[in-house]
């Protein structure tokens, strides 16, 4: 993998500057990767809580992007990974986000910084009223935070890797991040943190 980077690093040096990002065009991408999951606590009311776990996963999604200056676009993404629970039940979670992308230089090989905010819909189980599980569904606020790296084989044509983490706000369904509960203190955190780790292929025109 490490001897695939410094390549791919290699060549992205000596292709032409003309092949990076400029004002005024638009980026789409096709991409996969992991999505790590997070541990959480969910409130079944009465005092009653339930330890639950979402499994890492595949990730699959797209974005379409903007250069509204040679540095900063405007960046809109769609992803979805079909998870589970550590008990084997469905937590799928499809995240439609809007960024702001700050990429450095104007060489075959850029750099970038993201953030961005949208929402996340949860497809959950939970338990009802007479302690039976079902499916709900949940729209949540998110936020996201990130960085990467594309390499530009052409002026038409790009390689991009990210890694970026989502905090999905979910104290109104009442899900509480325990990692706070295992080191015995008071405050409980309101999101459900997830990370991505992708890579995909870019088509600018």
């Amino acid at each position: 993998m490490k001897k695939a980077l410094v390549v791919l690093a290699l060549l992205a040096m000596a292709l032409p500057a003309s092949a990076a990002f400029r004002e005024g065009t638009s980026e789409f991408e096709l991409f996969a990767g992991s999505h790590l999951g997070d541990t959480f606590t969910l409130d079944l009311g009465s005092g009653s809580t339930l330890k639950m776990e979402v499994d890492d996963s595949v990730l699959l999604g797209m974005r379409g992007s903007y250069f509204f200056t040679d540095n900063i676009a405007i960046e809109m993404t769609m992803a979805g990974t079909q998870s589970e629970t550590w008990e084997g039940r469905d937590f799928d979670i499809y995240y439609f986000q809007g960024n702001f992308t700050f990429q450095f230089g104007k060489a075959a090989f850029a750099p970038f910084f993201t953030i961005g905010l949208g929402a996340a819909i949860l497809d959950h189980p939970t338990l009802d009223n007479e302690w039976n599980w079902r499916q709900t569904t949940d729209t949540n606020f998110a936020w996201n935070m990130g960085g990467g790296f594309k390499i530009y084989f052409s002026p038409g044509f790009a390689f991009r890797a990210d890694i970026r983490a989502y905090w999905i706000l979910t104290s109104e369904q009442d899900y509480w991040d325990d990692d706070c509960w295992d080191h015995d203190c008071d405050t409980w955190s309101d999101s459900l943190d997830t990370t991505e780790i992708s890579a995909g292929f870019v088509f600018r025109f």
